[in-house]
């Protein structure tokens, strides 16, 4: 898989932050660069069980075909897509997470957009999986109002 130089230095800090015990990262690249091609980098590195998590169902269809692609396995939770447990990768959608109370097991829970988690169902599947690592992918790390939700053990990386 091909990285631009600029997405290999962005995998390299999450592996160095999490080296440093900061459990929860955030990757901040601006849109069109590249914030899934470079998730799925670590995801193909990872060997633990991994939610995806978008709110809206169009980024979860964007995202299982752009890991698809990488040569990222993945299955999708979604009231559209059948089931496919078997799959290590679960891209999910929050509003069928919480409509069916389904609770993919996770070492690694990555959030799209992350920068909606300070609320409701983002917050969920951060608890529902206490001793996971998290990625959170956005291009606007920090709106004013939410800023003042962030967790000092939460590194942004850029």
């Amino acid at each position: 898989m091909s990285l631009h130089p600029y997405q290999a230095a962005l995998v390299a800090r999450v592996y160095t932050t999490w080296a440093a015990g900061s459990r929860s990262v955030v990757m901040q690249l601006g849109t069109g660069g590249g914030k899934t091609h470079t998730a799925a980098s670590i995801l193909r590195e990872e060997a633990c069980p991994v939610v995806f998590a978008a709110h809206l169902d169009s980024l979860v269809g964007d995202t299982a075909k752009r890991l698809r692609e990488a040569g990222v396995p993945c299955g999708i939770v979604a009231p559209w897509a059948p089931a496919e447990p078997s799959h290590r990768i679960q891209v999910c959608s929050l509003g069928t997470l919480h409509a069916r109370g389904t609770r993919p097991p996770a070492g690694l829970v990555v959030l799209d957009e992350c920068h909606r988690s300070a609320w409701g169902r983002w917050s969920e599947v951060l608890k529902r999986n206490p001793n996971a690592t998290h990625i959170g992918l956005t291009a606007t790390p920090r709106k004013l109002e939410e800023s003042k939700h962030a967790s000092a053990d939460d590194q942004e990386i850029t």
